[in-house]
């Protein structure tokens, strides 16, 4: 018979004998899962009387798949649940990201993060993660 691999309804070894494409785990040996698809939407929260973050907020949920991100005001309830340890003046400094498992970056160290739901952007999160100089805004 021909080449087979996972991934492929036809699949029984690393290569798909239809597509002749190898399956994600055997093209990039530890990647991880995309955030959104694994524990469900991002809870992006942002400064919703910031022109500037609003005009942010439209072009990542532009990029976005439908549902992956969810726009939260800093200054709203839910913001305040989300982020219960935290108060609003402490909040409003910089963007959140709270995943739906309860995880929480803010600022440089969520930038990571929100660039792996938009698609294309993994290799840009990815290259950020290694880069000590892209979280110096953390240590400061």
């Amino acid at each position: 018979m021909g080449r087979r691999g996972e991934g492929c309804p036809s699949a029984r070894g690393p290569i798909c004998y239809r597509t002749g494409v190898r399956s994600s785990s055997q093209r990039f040996p530890g990647r991880e899962e995309s955030p959104q698809t694994t524990t469900g939407p991002l809870r992006l929260l942002y400064d919703e009387e910031c022109a500037v973050c609003r005009a942010s907020v439209r072009l990542i949920l532009k990029l976005a798949p439908p549902s992956s991100i969810v726009p939260v005001g800093l200054r709203s309830a839910e913001a305040a649940t989300l982020v219960p340890d935290e108060p609003l003046e402490v909040r409003l400094q910089a963007f959140h990201v709270v995943s739906a498992t309860g995880e929480h970056r803010k600022g440089p160290d969520a930038l990571p993060r929100l660039l792996d739901a938009l698609p294309g952007m993994r290799p840009v999160a990815a290259a950020l993660r290694r880069s000590p100089v892209a979280f110096r805004g953390a240590a400061a």
